[in-house]
């Protein structure tokens, strides 16, 4: 028998699917990833794609603003979960920034603007191009063991 999670989850992937068929550029394919990201998970406030090309690292995809500055205050102080997730793991999560001792110049920063929780999930893109799905929470403790599994 299925339970009532896995239909929920099952029902909603299928229209994660759906919404992608309608994308038609690979921008938007990862501008819709954010939004359905926001839409689907519930812990998420903001989310956006980041990509590294030759060390750089750009927004590809962005549900607002706040993506956007986090990413650059990443960028400055070459620290945050996103970036650790593209360099060195495939997931990295900080459930209080207010604690953080992994990257304290972007924890501060990240805290100041609002955000108090994320999560960084490796993506490939291309031999060259590494890039994360960062999933930000303005609340501590944003993401439980559904957000991640989703």
């Amino acid at each position: 028998m299925v339970g009532a999670e896995h239909e929920t989850s099952a029902a909603r992937f299928a229209d994660v699917a759906r919404a992608l068929q309608l994308a038609t550029t690979v921008d938007e394919v990862l501008q819709r990833i954010v939004e359905l990201a926001v839409e689907t998970i519930a812990g998420c406030d903001h989310a956006g794609v980041s990509l590294v090309v030759r060390d750089v690292i750009s927004t590809a995809a962005s549900t607002d603003p706040i993506v956007i500055e986090m990413d650059r205050i990443q960028a400055e102080t070459g620290e945050g979960p996103c970036i650790d997730a593209i360099r060195r793991q495939a997931t990295f999560e900080s459930r209080d920034l207010t604690r953080e001792r992994d990257w304290p110049r972007f924890a501060r920063r990240a805290v100041a603007a609002g955000v108090h929780s994320m999560l960084g999930v490796r993506l490939f893109i291309a031999e060259d191009t590494f890039g994360a799905l960062d999933l930000f929470s303005e609340s501590v403790g944003g993401f439980d063991a559904d957000d991640r599994r989703i």
